[in-house]
């Protein structure tokens, strides 16, 4: 499954949050509506499936060929990290490093895939999942692709199939 999406842009795609904004835990921000393309479908033609967090608010929405990340969608870039505030001066992030462009736009798909990988709907298994995220990072010019990739075959499955109580999908079937 070959996914693809244009490059994330500063202040166009997204923005970078400061510790006091994401709470030391979410480090971006989507700016507008994101689209990931595959070159085939991952759920019927007819289906529009929306997936909802615990508290009823819509953070994924997938077409046949057609993943979206939602203007205002939080994530914290490559896991794991944790942001602090140091001296009240500045901000200092440690952690798996984020690259710009390289993983910005893999994180955030990546991140939304992983937040309802609990459910049933959702048409992606851990290996497409990561598959995606290598495949964007790659696309986009990651300097440390492979070691990313590897990383996430050894330690991802800990995170994988655990979604927040009250997440749930609704799916919309289209008639003609």
């Amino acid at each position: 499954m070959q996914a693809t999406c244009p490059p994330f842009v500063t202040n166009h795609n997204f923005r970078w949050l400061s510790v006091k904004e994401g709470g030391g835990v979410w480090r971006l921000e989507s700016l507008r509506q994101n689209e990931l393309y595959f070159e085939s479908d991952v759920i019927p033609d007819n289906q529009i499936r929306s997936f909802y967090d615990g508290h009823g608010k819509e953070w994924l929405t997938i077409h046949s060929r057609k993943l979206i990340l939602p203007k205002f969608y939080r994530w914290n870039g490559n896991t794991p990290k944790k942001g602090y505030r140091v001296l009240g001066l500045f901000d200092l992030w440690l952690g798996t490093p984020d690259f710009n462009p390289g993983t910005i736009a893999a994180s955030g798909f990546h991140d939304q895939l992983y937040q309802y990988s609990a459910l049933k709907e959702l048409p992606f298994t851990l290996q497409q999942s990561n598959d995606i995220y290598h495949q964007l990072s790659e696309a986009h010019g990651a300097p440390l692709d492979e070691i990313y990739n590897i990383s996430l075959k050894i330690c991802s499955s800990r995170c994988w199939g655990k979604t927040e109580p009250g997440a749930h999908c609704v799916t919309t079937y289209i008639t003609a």
